[in-house]
């Protein structure tokens, strides 16, 4: 895979993983997720990995020449980032 292409196809799969999260994340009225709380926890995690790497790779891709697709792919890719920390923390907030 080219380099060129590693943040928009982070940005890709970081979308997946979100939508996948937040959709089995919900609870039915026992309580009980749609999906199991460990499986959350890795696809966050791996959510946010993927998307760090393509925020950095993102940005140095703007260092080297800043083109809209660049600057749009690194910002979107920090932001997902961020989200993906945050669901993860949440997650863990109702394992304690």
């Amino acid at each position: 895979m080219k380099k060129e292409l590693y943040p928009s196809v982070a940005l890709f799969l970081g979308s997946v993983l979100l939508v996948a999260v937040t959709l089995g994340g919900k609870t039915d009225p026992q309580g009980l997720s749609t999906l199991p709380l460990l499986t959350l926890l890795l696809m966050s995690e791996f959510g946010f990995f993927v998307t760090a790497i393509g925020a950095y790779a993102g940005a140095r891709q703007c260092l080297q020449k800043i083109t809209f697709r660049n600057l749009v792919s690194a910002v979107s890719n920090l932001v997902l980032a961020v989200l993906f920390a945050q669901l993860g923390l949440r997650l863990w907030a109702t394992v304690i």
